[in-house]
């Protein structure tokens, strides 16, 4: 992937490089965003949605089961 050959996902200028899985301009609010949007110095958009709460039931294991 050459990614000058994308836009910036951001600001739409030419990209410069990819970056957390998108392709960036080196403009520092556009590596910024692209890196919070990943989940943060580190992080990975599963490590973000583990913060954003539980998306399925969890069964209680105390009950018993019918």
């Amino acid at each position: 992937m050459n990614p000058s050959d994308e836009k910036c996902a951001y600001c739409g200028e030419q990209a410069t490089q990819f970056l957390f899985a998108q392709s960036i301009c080196d403009k520092e609010g556009c590596v910024n965003q692209a890196r919070d949007e990943r989940g943060g110095p580190g992080g990975h958009i599963f490590e973000k949605a583990r913060h954003a709460g539980p998306t399925i039931e969890t069964m209680d294991f105390d009950e018993e089961l019918d």
